[in-house]
Parts: C-alpha cells; sequence; structure tokens
C-alpha cells in the first residue's frame, strides 16, 4: 500500500491497514464512514466466536426492537434469545452496504442459511443509534422471507 492509502484508511477503524480486511469490504461503507465503520467493527466481533452473552447485550439498545418475517420481537431479553436461538443457522446479517448517518448508521444485508442443501437468503436492516454514553447499539432489525438462492450471496 502507498502512504496515501495507507493514511486514507487509517482514518476508518475497521479499515486500517493490515491486518485489515478486503478493500472490497471497506467499498461498503457510505455516508458517515467513521460511524459505519465503528458499527461494521461491532457486526465483526458479534459474528466471531469471542462474542458471548454479556457482549451481545451490550449491543443492544434497552428498547430494541426485532421484526423477523412480521413477527414482532421487543426489548433486549426477548432479542436476545431470539438471535441466539437461530444463530446455529449462520443468522447475523451479512452486510452488503453499512451508511453511516448522524448519530445513527443503516445496516443493509441478507441473511444466508442453507436448508436441505440449498442455500436461501433474506433481506435484512438493521438500525444502531449513538446512545448517551456514547456507544452504538442496536435500534432495531428486521428480517424478511427467505427464498432460495444458487450461490451464497
Amino acid at each position: 500500500m502507498t502512504d496515501i492509502s495507507n493514511r486514507m484508511f487509517s482514518l476508518a477503524p475497521l479499515c486500517a491497514p493490515p491486518p485489515a480486511p478486503p478493500l472490497a469490504f471497506c467499498l461498503r461503507l457510505d455516508g458517515d464512514k467513521l460511524a459505519a465503520s465503528q458499527v461494521a467493527k461491532l457486526l465483526e466481533v458479534w459474528r466471531s466466536t469471542q462474542a458471548d452473552d454479556a457482549f451481545v447485550r451490550n449491543l443492544l439498545s434497552d428498547a430494541v426492537v426485532a421484526f423477523d418475517r412480521g413477527v414482532r420481537i421487543a426489548g433486549w431479553k426477548d432479542v436476545l434469545a431470539w438471535q441466539k436461538k437461530d444463530r446455529g443457522v449462520s443468522f447475523l446479517i451479512e452486510p452488503d452496504r453499512i451508511e453511516g448517518r448522524r448519530d445513527s448508521v443503516v445496516v443493509y444485508g441478507r441473511m444466508v442459511t442453507m436448508d436441505s442443501g440449498r442455500f436461501r437468503s433474506a433481506a435484512s436492516t438493521q438500525t444502531w443509534r449513538r446512545e448517551a454514553d456514547g456507544h452504538y447499539r442496536l435500534q432495531s432489525w428486521t428480517v424478511e422471507d427467505f427464498v432460495a438462492t444458487d450461490i451464497p450471496l
């Protein structure tokens, strides 16, 4: 990498020079890239095996609401139980675009799972808000219907 690209990527915590994720991931960041990268980093840790219940609980707003294929799930306790129940089937978002806004970040992506040897995916959107303590927490999470697909998206 050149000095200019090292400097550019160092401005976004997730996209800092080695060991950094692929450039393609950094290009998914939109709008306020610093805010987007902060949430992207939280998502990466959540997706890892390092994310225990205490870590995930700290990511959830007290008033978090999830909509799973039209079914409303409200409150951090119920959302934590819901995401744990389905976690074994890759029930975490695969981000396509992470858009930083003033005091919020919206993650647009897909949930991907495998069912009877076929990949299935569902459009998913998460809205994260910066709370009074300065930390981003998940405010809402929507998962649409799963549909069959030939390859993982």
